[in-house]
C-alpha cells in the first residue's frame, strides 16, 4: 500500500519493474506498518532487510540504464524507500540501534548512484581495450536483458519462467564480472553492502564523518491519504571512529530555509569579485566583512549544530578532521570557508590541526 499510494504523486517515471523489487517492497511496506503501530524496533529491523534487498535487487536494472534513466530510477521507487528509511532514523534518533542502522542506510543509499556511474565509466574505458572489450560487451548485454525482463509485468503463471530466466542471466552476469574482476576489481566490490562499522574502522582517531542527507520526511502516523509526506529537511549523521563514541543524528532544519541561505551566500561570493564590487573598490577586508554576515548565517544553520552536538559532552573535545559528505545544495558550499563562533574559519591556518573539512 505504501508504494502504490506514493506512485500516484511522483513526478518521475518508474523504470524498474515490480517483479524485480517485490521482496524489498514487501519488507518496506511491513516496516511502514510496524512504524505506524509504534513498533519502531521491529520496523527498523524489517527496514534493514528491505534496504539491503532493494539495493541488491534493483542494482541490476540501474547498472544497465543510461544516465538519464538512472536519474529517473533513483527518483522513483528507490527515493521513496530511501527517504522513508531516513525518516525512521530521524524520528527515532534517541535509539542507538536505529541511529546505527540508519547511518548504514544513508551511506549505502548515497553509494548506489555513484557506484553505477563509476561502473559505466570503467566499462566505457575497458570497452576499447582488446583484452576486455568482448567481456564488456557480454556484460552490457546480460544486464540489458535483466533490465528488459524486470520491466515486464509477469502474470502468476509466468513466475516460474521469470525466475528461471533471471537466475540464468544473473549467473551469466556473475561469471562475466568474475572474469573482468582481475581488470576491474571494483566491479564486484561496488555491488556489496558496506556495513557502517566497516566505515568507522577506516576513520582515523580524531576524525569524524558528517554524512548529510536532504530528504522528504515521512510521517508514519499521518491521518488520511496524501498527508504522509512532509517538507524536506537536511539531517546530519555524525559518525565517529569505532570505539570513540556513538553515532548521532542532528536535524539541521527545513530544506527551503537552508537553501535560501546557500543561494544568498553563493550570490554574495559571485558579486564580491566582479568589476566595481566591494572587493575592487574597498579592498579585501571590507569585502570579507560583507561576505562574513551571509556566511555566518549559513554556518549557524549547518555547522554550529554539528559542532554543538560533537562538543555537547566535552566543549574542548579535540577534532582533528571533519570528513563531510554533503547532499543536494550543500554540495555547493565551501565548508572550509564557513566561520566558526570565534570568528576564524573552519580551515584557517590556526585551525588546520584542529578542524578540517574534506568533501
Amino acid at each position: 500500500f505504501f508504494f502504490s499510494s506514493r506512485r500516484r504523486h511522483t513526478r518521475y517515471p518508474l523504470v524498474t519493474g515490480v517483479q524485480t523489487c517485490a521482496l524489498p517492497i514487501c519488507l518496506i511496506n511491513l516496516s511502514v506498518i510496524k512504524a505506524a503501530q509504534d513498533k519502531w524496533y521491529e520496523s527498523a529491523e524489517l527496514r534493514e532487510r528491505g534496504q539491503r534487498a532493494m539495493r541488491s535487487r534493483c542494482y541490476d536494472s540501474l547498472a544497465a540504464l543510461l544516465p538519464d534513466e538512472q536519474i529517473a530510477f533513483l527518483l522513483g521507487d528507490y527515493a521513496i524507500a530511501h527517504h522513508s528509511a531516513l525518516s525512521i532514523g530521524l524520528r527515532q534518533s534517541s535509539s542507538p540501534r536505529i541511529r546505527t542502522l540508519s547511518a548504514g542506510w544513508l551511506a549505502n543509499g548515497k553509494a548506489v548512484g555513484h557506484a553505477a556511474s563509476m561502473q559505466q565509466a570503467l566499462l566505457a574505458r575497458y570497452s576499447v581495450l582488446p583484452g576486455t572489450a568482448a567481456l564488456v560487451a557480454e556484460l552490457r548485454k546480460a544486464r540489458g536483458d535483466i533490465a528488459d525482463i524486470a520491466q515486464k509485468t509477469m502474470s502468476k503463471d509466468d513466475s516460474v519462467t521469470y525466475q528461471e530466466k533471471i537466475g540464468a542471466l544473473k549467473a551469466d552476469e556473475q561469471r562475466i564480472v568474475r572474469a573482468l574482476g582481475g581488470h576491474i576489481s571494483s566491479l564486484q566490490q561496488s555491488m556489496a553492502w558496506v556495513d557502517i562499522e566497516t566505515v568507522r574502522e577506516q576513520l582515523q582517531p580524531g576524525s569524524i564523518l558528517i554524512d548529510v542527507a536532504r530528504f522528504d520526511v515521512f510521517d508514519f502516523q499521518a491521518k488520511g491519504k496524501g498527508n504522509e509526506w512532509k517538507p524536506a529537511h537536511y539531517v546530519a549523521w555524525i559518525v565517529p571512529p569505532k570505539g570513540q563514541g556513538e553515532i548521532g543524528v542532528v536535524d539541521l532544519g527545513a530544506a527551503h530555509l537552508i537553501e535560501q541561505t546557500v543561494h544568498a551566500y553563493r550570490e554574495a561570493i559571485s558579486v564580491a569579485g566582479v568589476e566595481k564590487s566591494t572587493l575592487t573598490n574597498l579592498g579585501e577586508p571590507a569585502a570579507e566583512k560583507q561576505l562574513s554576515a551571509v556566511a555566518s548565517s549559513l554556518a549557524k544553520l549547518v555547522l554550529k549544530p554539528i559542532l554543538g552536538f560533537i562538543r555537547a559532552d566535552d566543549p574542548d573535545a579535540y577534532i582533528k578532521e571533519l570528513v563531510i559528505s554533503p547532499d543536494a545544495e550543500l554540495w555547493l558550499v565551501p565548508w572550509a570557508a564557513l566561520p566558526l563562533q570565534d570568528g576564524r574559519y573552519a580551515r584557517s591556518e590556526e585551525h588546520t590541526s584542529e578542524l578540517q573539512s574534506r568533501v
